[in-house]
């Protein structure tokens, strides 16, 4: 017993070892301008605001002002995410634990799902948002305007610091469903899908869609999120797993852990479109 406990440990561990040394998060994670945590769980940002020029300079003058924008300090907590599952051992014994396990795979992909629900909860919770689109009209009602928004927001993912030109699109299932049954979305001459055949389009004039859950995103908004609008945070080599066996319950516990935080760095550059 204690030969095919150790083993079932130790292929877990290097499984879950291999996976997170590739691990690159959720989809919205790689449009957030990253900072590193190092022994603290708050991470600081430092936003700067536009700023002008001059055709001369004194710094001497009386009343001088400087030209380079208002700095502000934004600072962003950092979390852990936690799978965890405990596993009667003689459940256990009918797994594999590799990656090529339907369990492991779910771990990790509940991680990275999870990862997006969390940066789009601090998003959507955020004051300051862009208005956009109408209260009581449906997407496909709105569509020349939902193109535009998705044009500007396009835009304004160009002029991120990191020149990431990407925009996410948040969405539930139910408005994902309602607006590619429409045939103004259907239609060539509004939609440029992601060309993935035989897939359910996650692509939108060049935006990426992200639909998370009816219960996660209550109806009424969409949002556009530009590449550099948001801060993402997380601890250094914070990614970790562990399966321990509890004789008393005769289980394999299996736990494995990322680390996260989100902060908006740009609310105006956000766009809630209502429907």
């Amino acid at each position: 017993m204690a030969n095919t406990v150790n083993t079932l440990q130790t292929r877990f561990t290097n499984t879950m070892k291999t996976e997170f040394a590739e691990f690159k998060g959720g989809r919205l994670r790689n449009l957030g301008t990253k900072q590193i945590g190092k022994g603290n769980d708050i991470v600081r940002f430092y936003v700067s605001k536009p700023g002008t020029t001059s055709t001369a300079i004194d710094m001497y003058a009386s009343g001088y002002a400087g030209v380079g924008g208002d700095i502000n300090k934004l600072e962003c907590s950092i979390k852990y995410n936690y799978w965890h599952e405990k596993l009667p051992m003689k459940d256990v014994n009918s797994t594999s634990l590799t990656i090529q396990d339907q369990l492991v795979r779910s771990g990790i992909n509940s991680l990275k799902v999870n990862e997006d629900i969390n940066i789009a909860s601090v998003i959507i919770g955020t004051s300051g948002l862009t208005p956009k689109g109408t209260s009581g009209s449906g997407l496909s009602a709105q569509i020349n305007e939902f193109i535009g928004v998705a044009r500007l927001a396009l835009l304004k993912g160009q002029n991120a610091l990191d020149s990431v030109t990407k925009v996410a699109i948040l969405m539930n299932e139910s408005a994902y469903e309602d607006f590619f049954s429409d045939d103004k979305t259907i239609n060539s001459l509004y939609t440029e899908l992601s060309g993935v055949k035989g897939g359910a389009p996650n692509q939108f004039h060049y935006c990426e869609i992200i639909a998370l859950s009816d219960s996660v995103l209550p109806s009424g908004k969409v949002y556009f999120v530009p590449a550099g609008s948001f801060g993402f945070a997380a601890w250094e080599d914070s990614a970790y797993s562990d399966a321990t066996y509890h004789p008393a319950q005769d289980s394999m516990f299996l736990m494995a852990k990322t680390s996260w935080g989100a902060v908006v760095l740009d609310p105006a550059s956000i766009f809630a479109f209502k429907y």
